[in-house]
């Protein structure tokens, strides 16, 4: 709570004012000219709008800001009362402020939510159009390769185009699940089972130069989860390890 002349001078401040501004008691508080300790919009704010209306009307309600004695700017809602003599002079003005930072804080989380969400679903509706089109992609490449002869010079290049469409298949499971439009179904099942199925994919993704090893357990590994987002964790393991030895392609 603050109480000032017209002015702007400074009478009164509360104990919590005081902490707000980083003034150190109320003899040093008293005689500081307002509206200092205010970020410049605030102060044009208070200056040219909340002033002459309380002046006006009596009393003004809206929301401004303060500096903190770190000079962070803290915003807050105001009650600003022009207390007037008898013959309508306002004699001082009175304030209260309320902190809303937690309340700042909460809709900022809250929008930035709002933002995930519509990425989500962009991305869900783009990897859905993206997922068909590879579909055909990668049926016409398996076709073209049952029509080659097992040494056709060309066999080796659709291999490759099949290596890169199981790696976009890969990503666009991940922009399904991210979308929340692939429904994530855990169970429970042997970790031995995802990581030799997954195994042969996984050496073709980091090619034949690297030597992949697997050590599974002796007795089984069971754990409760999807096993679609197991797989998608080893896999960016694996390649992430890739992309990090000497000498990989950047």
């Amino acid at each position: 709570m603050l109480i000032a002349e017209p002015g702007g001078r400074l009478l009164y401040s509360n104990p919590a004012a005081r902490a707000l501004l980083g003034i150190a008691d109320d003899g040093e508080s008293a005689g500081r000219q307002l509206p200092h300790g205010q970020p410049a919009w605030a102060r044009e704010l208070l200056v040219e709008t909340a002033l002459p209306l309380a002046t006006r009307d009596g009393l003004w309600k809206g929301e401004a800001a303060f500096l903190d004695r770190d000079g962070r700017e803290v915003p807050v809602s105001l009650v600003l009362v022009a207390h007037k003599d008898p013959g309508g002079a306002v004699r001082f003005l009175s304030t209260i402020a309320r902190d809303l930072s937690k309340e700042k804080n909460l809709e900022a989380q809250f929008l930035q939510a709002q933002k995930m969400e519509a990425i989500g679903r962009l991305a869900g509706g783009v990897a859905h159009d993206f997922n068909n089109l590879l579909s055909v992609i990668l049926s016409y490449v398996r076709l073209a390769q049952q029509g080659l002869p097992a040494q056709h010079a060309s066999r080796a290049d659709l291999d490759e185009v099949v290596r890169a469409g199981e790696r976009a298949a890969e990503l666009v499971r991940q922009m399904l699940a991210f979308s929340r439009k692939q429904v994530l179904k855990p169970r429970v099942f042997d970790v031995n089972e995802v990581l030799a199925a997954v195994a042969p994919m996984i050496q073709r993704l980091i090619g034949e130069d690297i030597e992949l090893g697997v050590s599974l357990a002796p007795r089984g590994a069971f754990i409760k989860a999807d096993p679609s987002q197991l797989e998608q964790v080893i896999v960016n393991l694996v390649v992430n390890a890739r992309d990090a030895m000497p000498g990989a392609a950047s």
